[in-house]
């Protein structure tokens, strides 16, 4: 199946975009119907909110228990502005709570290529900024050359994001994006500097909002565990009982998440490499 190419324009005056996902308004948003998947959801100003594909950055403000929590801010917001700087939006300018943009230079040209939206009505998409070199509206077979193109390689290659595969992404793309995930683990880019995916110390929530990186999907399981019980323990209990569908690449052997996670009294380890998981779309 082809990936469709929607040009557009990319903004966040007065919203709150972070290192994996971001509004854009496509030229004509009757492209949108071109995707598989619900229908794509635009706001007031037709504005669809990007899922970006296969990267999954440190969170910046995730709703769990009543509360909002968020991942190391330092890292996380610099994925957020490596993000906006790849699609050219500058001068971006925030209040000190960094919920929503205050004033930036936004609205820069780009384009997507896309070929379905999520259970969210978000497109997942492959982002690239400057002007489109294909017609608008156009099939397009992405090979792993326009891949390394897209602004969701270079987060991965700089280590600003995990990456986070899901059923349906073609067997080369995904197998280029673990390569640069090797490549940025190996060179201690960004996230990985810090990273205890494989092995947390957890001493209370600060752990994981303020002292190391975790894998987010990783961080969302946890947090939401917490909010619902007030603690960390039985968390393995807790993702037994979700089911999470679970794919080791390098075994091809069908699993389920909570079966990659071990936790004792005081440590979390995900004993298997990101890279090497495929996850239910």
């Amino acid at each position: 199946m082809p990936f469709y190419a929607i040009p557009g324009t990319y903004h966040v005056k007065g919203l709150s975009p972070d290192g994996d996902s971001l509004r854009f308004k496509a030229t004509d948003s009757d492209h949108w119907k071109l995707l598989d998947g619900p229908a794509v959801r635009v706001d007031s100003k037709q504005r669809a909110q990007l899922r970006l594909e296969a990267i999954d950055a440190l969170e910046t403000h995730y709703r769990a228990g009543g509360k909002t929590w968020h991942q190391p801010k330092e890292l996380a917001n610099a994925a957020t502005d490596r993000l906006l700087d790849l699609v050219g939006i500058k001068n971006v300018v925030w209040p000190p709570s960094r919920y929503r943009v205050r004033s930036a230079d936004d609205g820069t040209p780009g384009y997507v290529l896309t070929r379905a939206a999520e259970r969210y009505r978000r497109p997942v998409s492959f982002a690239y900024a400057g002007k489109c070199p294909y017609k608008p509206g156009e099939a397009v077979n992405l090979n792993v050359s326009t891949l390394r193109k897209s602004v969701n390689f270079k987060m991965l290659m700089e280590g600003h994001a995990y990456p986070t595969f899901y059923e349906g992404l073609f067997y080369d793309l995904r197998n280029d994006l673990a390569k640069a995930t090797v490549q940025a683990r190996r060179r201690k880019k960004g996230v990985w500097k810090h990273d205890k995916s494989a092995a947390l110390t957890l001493k209370g929530t600060e752990s994981v909002t303020d002292d190391y990186p975790i894998f987010p999907k990783l961080f969302r399981r946890l947090m939401t565990h917490y909010g619902e019980n007030g603690t960390f323990d039985n968390f393995n209990e807790y993702l037994e009982r979700r089911r999470e569908r679970t794919v080791i690449v390098s075994l091809c052997h069908f699993t389920h998440f909570d079966n990659q996670i071990k936790q004792t009294a005081t440590q979390l380890k995900l004993v298997r490499p990101i890279e090497d998981m495929i996850f239910p779309g």
